[in-house]
C-alpha cells in the first residue's frame, strides 16, 4: 500500500502516535520540513495530504507510518473530534520539535548559484 490509500483519521493519529512512542531523533532530519509546512489552522484533509507527500519521499517514515496504520485499525471512530486530533498532532509535533530543537527549528538553507548556501527567510 502507498500512504495515499490511508484517510486522513488514519494518518494523523498514527503519525501522532509514531513522534509519542518513537525516540525524536529517528525524526531529527526531516521533521523540521514537516513543521514548517503543517499550520494549526490547517484542516484534517489538508493536514493529512501534507504527512502524505512529507511521508512519500521518505521510505523509513513511510514505512512505519503505514505500519502504525496497520496496527492501529481503520481509524475513524466517533470518540475523537477532528479537531481533537488536529490538536494533539500539533501539540505531540510541538514536542517533539522542542526536544530535538532546544533552541530553535533549523532556518531552512537553499542553493544558490554563485554565493553557495543563504537563508531563506535572509536572503543576502
Amino acid at each position: 500500500m502507498s500512504l495515499l490509500d490511508y484517510t486522513p483519521e488514519q494518518i494523523i493519529p498514527a503519525l501522532t502516535k509514531l513522534l509519542k512512542t518513537q525516540p525524536p531523533r529517528i525524526f531529527a532530519k526531516d521533521l523540521p520540513a514537516l513543521y514548517q509546512s503543517i499550520k494549526s489552522t490547517d484542516g484534517m484533509d489538508v493536514m493529512a495530504g501534507k504527512i502524505k507527500a512529507w511521508g512519500e519521499g521518505i521510505p523509513p517514515i513511510e514505512n512505519n507510518l503505514e505500519n502504525t496504520i496497520d496496527d492501529c485499525g481503520p481509524g475513524g471512530t466517533d470518540d475523537d473530534a477532528p479537531e481533537e486530533i488536529v490538536r494533539e498532532f500539533m501539540e505531540t509535533l510541538k514536542e517533539n520539535m522542542m526536544r530535538l530543537y532546544p533552541s530553535g527549528p533549523p532556518v531552512p538553507v537553499v542553493e544558490t548559484g554563485d554565493s553557495g548556501t543563504e537563508s531563506v527567510e535572509n536572503p543576502t
